[in-house]
């Protein structure tokens, strides 16, 4: 039977070796999949933990300059519109949004948009939290960005939202640098 099978076929080592060679291959991917998956949860709660550093310098920013100056949250947007602070938070232009909400969930300040076109976001997850003075432990996030939002507070009463979007697509561009790394690794390992 064993001349038969080397005559006509592959071999019994052979046999093996490509099975071997197969699960290999197959805990290589598994491997490569865990570990890509676990690196891109673990950038996006990196970013937020930024967008919600971010936020909260914000928010101090903004109170500061109501409590300081004694004006409202809307007065205090356009005093730091106007003094260019918050654009010191985006080092490209694009890179980091920065919002001021009021209680009705209009945006007073955005750094990406212009004053003149209205804004709400009230409906937003984190912006309602912020609202009834909760800041979410779970990041928000879409394919593009990850956002964090703190409540403005003037006393004890809750006066707006301060707002921080980060991008996504660094996180992104990272991911598809070492993912090919992780999976030879991975795939010399096995063997």
């Amino acid at each position: 039977a064993l001349l038969r099978i080397k005559r006509h076929g592959l071999s019994i080592r052979i046999q093996v070796f490509i099975s071997s060679l197969l699960i290999a291959l197959l805990i290589t991917v598994a491997f490569a999949f865990i570990v890509s998956e676990r690196m891109q949860r673990r950038a996006v709660l990196f970013a937020y933990k930024a967008a919600m550093d971010d936020a909260r310098v914000v928010s101090t920013l903004a109170q500061r300059s109501m409590e300081v100056l004694g004006i409202s949250l809307a007065d205090g947007a356009t005093t730091l519109r106007n003094g260019h602070l918050l654009y010191g938070f985006s080092q490209s232009g694009r890179d980091t949004r920065v919002q001021i909400i009021d209680t009705k969930g209009e945006v007073l300040f955005d750094s990406f948009v212009p004053p003149i076109l209205p804004l709400h976001v009230g409906h937003l997850p984190e912006v309602r939290a912020a609202l009834h003075g909760r800041t979410s432990q779970i990041p928000h996030f879409d394919e593009h960005m990850v956002s964090a939002a703190v409540p403005l507070r003037k006393g004890d009463q809750i006066v707006g939202v301060a707002r921080v979007l980060k991008p996504s697509m660094q996180m992104a561009a990272l991911l598809a640098d070492v993912t090919p790394r992780v999976a030879l690794l991975a795939l010399v390992l096995v063997l």
